[in-house]
């Protein structure tokens, strides 16, 4: 029993770390915990859902608090926790972000047994049906640019980054091939980006969260439906579920989009487990 409190107090601290640290994804953790593990067992499973459960509810906190530039025409300006970020009230955008986060898990527990059967019940038809709801969802995000010159160019990226995946996956020589393009995508990428940024201070106000029950309990439940969805379809993340979600429902609150995105993030998690 003590042993078993040992690995869910080190993956808690990893998750922490995976969390605060800039650029540190969680998957590359996860791989060096099973590439240096002597064998595989319980309590290594115990670590990794500690270490997911705990990342879910830190990651927030640098992505508010450290992703803003001085550059006012910067695109993280126009991100809900960013614009928060910059009226001082960035320690709502993280109170608000970890509601969602908690609402994500009750009811992803909640409907965990509907998830199931759902899940067991369409096993066979995914294979032959994911290819086209992620067509669907990349179509929606390239067509959602404004003019043709941003379509087209949302058009060309999609097509260099399956190019790209495409190529990485068949380097038959190269082992974990996939983790040096992640590690490229978010780590090196985002240290490049942070060096070339002034460091920009924004004093923040201490207050009350703002927001009704209603609206945080709605965003909190929709968040925990797009989380199931991601759970079952490969290469749909948080994001774009999130992007699909405001597409579909219409201009949703900056305070209940961060429930939103909280609720996605660790209903998502949860559901990867069953």
């Amino acid at each position: 029993m003590l042993e078993l409190f040992l690995f869910i107090g080190i993956g808690i601290f990893l998750g922490i770390f995976s969390g605060l640290a800039p650029g540190i994804h969680l998957n590359t953790i996860s791989f060096l915990i099973v590439a240096f593990a002597i064998q595989g067992d319980f309590n290594l499973a115990v670590l990794i859902t500690a270490m997911s459960v705990s990342h879910a509810f830190i990651d927030f906190i640098p992505n508010i608090l450290l992703g803003a530039s001085d550059n006012e025409s910067s695109m993280l300006s126009t991100l809900p926790g960013h614009r928060m970020f910059l009226q001082g009230k960035a320690l709502e955008a993280v109170k608000l972000s970890s509601i969602g986060c908690l609402l994500g898990v009750i009811f992803a527990l909640l409907s965990s047994a509907i998830f199931v059967k759902f899940a067991f019940q369409i096993s066979s038809l995914l294979p032959s049906i994911i290819p086209f709801l992620l067509l669907a969802v990349l179509a929606l995000m390239v067509f959602s640019e404004k003019g043709f010159w941003k379509k087209l160019a949302a058009f060309a990226i999609m097509l260099l980054s399956g190019f790209l995946g495409l190529q990485a996956l068949s380097f038959s020589s190269v082992q974990n091939s996939l983790l040096a393009l992640v590690t490229g995508f978010f780590a090196a990428s985002s240290l490049i980006w942070s060096l070339k940024q002034k460091t920009l201070f924004v004093k923040q106000e201490e207050g009350e969260i703002e927001i009704e029950k209603k609206p945080a309990l709605l965003s909190g439940f929709f968040g925990s439906v797009a989380g199931g969805l991601t759970a079952l379809l490969p290469s749909l993340g948080p994001s774009e579920a999130a992007f699909m979600i405001r597409k579909i429902a219409g201009k949703i609150g900056t305070r209940a989009y961060l429930v939103l995105l909280g609720s996605i993030s660790s209903s998502n998690m949860v559901f990867s487990f069953f």
